[in-house]
C-alpha cells in the first residue's frame, strides 16, 4: 500500500544523460514502489538525444514530467525550475549520471518522514568518512 500521507518528488537535473536517464528512472522506480511520489527531470537542452529518452518515458509514467530548458547551461537554474515544478513539499535531488545509488532512497524517505526534518543532505561515499553522524 502507498503511504499517500507521505508525498515527495524527486527533481533531478540533466544534461547529456542519454545513456543513463532511463535506467535511474527504472531503478527510482523499483526502490520506491511502495510510496507515493513524483519525479522531474530538468534538461539542460541536451544535445545527446536524452529528450527522447525522456518523451519515451514520459509516454509510459503518469508520475514522470520533465522540462527541457532551452537558455544557458546551468545547474543552479535546472534545479530551483525543478523544484517550482514540484507538487509536493518534499524534495529528493538526485543527479541524473547514477552517482547517487536509488538503493537507498528508502531509508533516506523513512529518515525523512520519521524525524520529522526539513531538510537533510546525504552523501555518496559516507562509509569513507570517519566520526560523522549519519544525521547531521
Amino acid at each position: 500500500m502507498k503511504k499517500k500521507i507521505n508525498k515527495f518528488s524527486v527533481v533531478i537535473p540533466t544534461y547529456n544523460e542519454k545513456q543513463n536517464i532511463a535506467l535511474l528512472i527504472k531503478k527510482i522506480d523499483k526502490y520506491l514502489k511502495n510510496f507515493f511520489y513524483e519525479i522531474i527531470v530538468i534538461d539542460d537542452n541536451s544535445e545527446d538525444g536524452t529528450k527522447l529518452v525522456l518523451k519515451e518515458i514520459k509516454s509510459s509514467k503518469k508520475n514522470f514530467t520533465f522540462h527541457i530548458r532551452k537558455k544557458k547551461r546551468d545547474l543552479s537554474q535546472s534545479l530551483i525550475l525543478g523544484i517550482k515544478k514540484t507538487k509536493f513539499n518534499n524534495i529528493i535531488i538526485m543527479d541524473g549520471d547514477l552517482q547517487h545509488n536509488p538503493k537507498y532512497l528508502p531509508k533516506i524517505v523513512r529518515i525523512f518522514f520519521k524525524k520529522k526534518i526539513d531538510f537533510l543532505v546525504c552523501v555518496r561515499d559516507f562509509n569513507k568518512r570517519s566520526g560523522l553522524s549519519i544525521l547531521r
